[in-house]
């Protein structure tokens, strides 16, 4: 190899001629190498869970668009992820069971609050621990959640659609408290529930609610923000409402068969990125939960609360799905007594006692309907129920005789029927 210099003529040895081909390709490959990176960080990456072995791919617009559209089933890992913040609706997350027999969330992941609107948000202490109670934006950053759920908005109905802008601005404020207190959770904005044609409260409508939902809409797109779309699990698109069956008897809560419906479709409509939170996650004190009675006045109709919406008994069609959900009685441990009661005589059972038990171990080996818990003397008070069928609880599979029965069974006036076990 050669070249001209100042009229000169110069030679390379062989040595130095390899050097320098062994320099430029160097340099080309390097040039490369940093091409090609920035472009494969630049482009999207397509989010995964991992759970049970499986791997969950994240498909198509939920990805890449405002609204979470449609995923394979992100099972009860996303569920217990996320942290569920709302209204009285998100308190019966905790209230109402799901399939497997025990609650949709926990008191761990779920922020609920009756009669609440969105300007309580940053400003009502709300959510207790065992260090204090604290605002839904200072709890999330004690509770450290991978991503948040929010569904608020109908708490803020008027009756005037001229009041959806205003809502969109107060709403947004909020979700960014919530964000500057903690930075590291994705944020999904639901929409807020349908109500049914038959709704008791005659200032919401439905049409102030599609005009709200918009307003979340704007704010998922103007923020980078999740929207999901849940009204397409939940309302019936010919009436304009709710689906059948879907709200309990005041028009305006969901049913067990609607929160059911809203579960499926926040599984399947699942938004999984990276995992940004500082490691290790701080050690998180003891969750107390949503203090009772936070705000005593219906803010739909200005009027005291009769009774606290999120335990409002449903009506007998939901009975009739949960004894559907429920195939014997060993998914009733633990529930209320009219509940227990009335699978006991569903699914053919009769009682024939009411036992006195003293330990833990006792207690296992039948139904318990617990009537009262104490959190802070870890003691619950309960009645336990002795039934003809033999419940197949605690391992024992062997049948009971009835003269056996006879004489393990107290009768009722030598029993205590509310005996205090520590737990």
């Amino acid at each position: 190899m050669k070249f001209t210099k100042n009229g000169k003529v110069y030679r390379l040895k062989a040595q130095a001629k390899w050097l320098m081909i062994a320099i430029l390709t160097i340099v080309c490959f390097f040039i490369f190498y940093v091409y090609f990176s920035k472009n494969n960080h630049s482009a999207e990456r397509k989010p995964e869970n991992v759970m049970n072995g499986t791997v969950v791919d994240i498909d198509g617009p939920s990805t890449t668009g405002v609204t979470l559209s449609e995923t394979k089933d992100a099972g009860q890992v996303y569920l217990d992820e996320t942290l569920f913040l709302g209204d009285s609706n998100t308190a019966r997350f905790l209230k109402v069971a799901a399939n497997n027999g025990k609650a949709f969330t926990t008191k761990e992941n779920t922020i609920g609050v009756v009669g609440m609107g969105i300007d309580g948000i940053s400003s009502l202490p709300c959510m207790q621990f065992n260090t204090g109670t604290f605002t839904m934006p200072n709890a999330t950053k004690i509770l450290q959640p991978r991503r948040i759920i929010l569904t608020f908005g109908t708490n803020n109905l008027t009756g005037n659609l001229a009041s959806a802008e205003a809502f969109g601005k107060r709403y947004e404020k909020q979700i960014k408290a919530i964000q500057d207190a903690y930075p590291y959770a994705d944020i999904i904005i639901n929409t807020i529930p349908p109500v049914d044609q038959k709704c008791l409260y005659p200032n919401v409508k439905m049409k102030e609610i599609d005009a709200y939902n918009e307003e979340i809409l704007k704010l998922c797109e103007e923020n980078s923000w999740k929207y999901l779309n849940s009204m397409e699990a939940l309302l019936d698109t010919n009436s304009g409402y709710a689906k059948k069956d879907y709200t309990i008897n005041d028009g305006l809560h969901l049913s067990a068969k609607g929160i059911t419906a809203l579960f499926e479709y926040i599984k399947t409509h699942a938004y999984i990125t990276e995992d940004h939170r500082e490691k290790p996650l701080k050690p998180i004190p003891q969750v107390i939960g949503v203090p009772h009675n936070l705000i005593n006045f219906n803010p739909l109709n200005d009027e005291k609360f009769d009774e606290d919406p999120s335990e409002i008994e449903t009506e007998e069609n939901e009975k009739e799905q949960n004894t559907e959900v429920y195939s014997d009685l060993t998914n009733y441990i633990g529930k209320k007594e009219e509940e227990l009661l009335f699978a006991i005589d569903t699914l053919g059972y009769t009682v024939t006692g009411v036992a006195k038990k003293d330990t833990e171990e006792e207690i296992l080996d039948h139904v318990i309907s617990a009537v009262d818990v104490d959190e802070e003397n870890k003691s619950v008070s309960y009645k336990v129920y002795i039934c003809t069928k033999k419940l197949d609880i605690g391992g024992s599979n062997s049948e009971e005789t009835e003269n056996e029965k006879e004489s393990s069974t107290p009768k009722d006036e030598d029993l205590d029927k509310n005996d205090e076990v520590s737990l």
